[in-house]
């Protein structure tokens, strides 16, 4: 009988350990799902305001970051290459956000809550040269991860959708 209480004892403290390691996993996937879309906010106000400073605190530096975008030509691995496209775009007088707003957010942080994949509809619009763009419903999607307490964004996929085809 006491090997038996033993036993069931034993077996209660894992399955309270267990639970209390789930709980936390799940409590760190919580917390990094606000974290991530706080990170966002922050990021598309910082697009918005055509602060490169800024905008580059939120991306890895290292040498493997990608960067996709819209055309065909749209690759660039590390920081270094992107900056050097989208630098004289905000340089540029002409340029001028109007709107830049994110919706419909999907973000999957890891159990540890270290790393997100996150996917976001970006509303748009802005002036360039005299005339106004509206670009509704682009997509931006990517990997974050947290290094040294601080989200960095270590892959870039932003596009725009083609329009729906009628079904027939």
């Amino acid at each position: 009988m006491k090997y038996f209480s033993r036993v069931v004892l034993l077996l209660a403290i894992l399955v309270f350990s267990f639970s209390i390691i789930v709980s936390a996993q799940e409590n760190a996937r919580e917390a990094a799902k606000w974290e991530v879309r706080d990170f966002l906010g922050k990021l598309f106000e910082a697009n918005k305001a055509k602060d490169l400073k800024k905008i580059e605190s939120f991306y890895s530096h290292n040498a493997d970051v990608v960067f996709i975008g819209p055309t065909n030509n749209d690759r660039w691995v590390g920081w270094t290459s992107f900056h050097k496209h989208i630098a004289p775009i905000y340089a540029d007088k002409s340029f001028k956000y109007t709107k830049m707003a994110f919706r419909d957010a999907v973000i999957y942080p890891s159990k540890t809550g270290d790393f997100a994949s996150f996917s976001v509809i970006v509303d748009e619009a802005f002036d360039f040269k005299g005339k106004t763009v509206e670009v509704p419903g682009t997509r931006f999607s990517g990997a974050a991860e947290k290094v040294d307490g601080k989200w960095q964004i270590v892959q870039h996929v932003y596009f725009v959708p083609l329009p729906a085809k009628e079904e027939k």
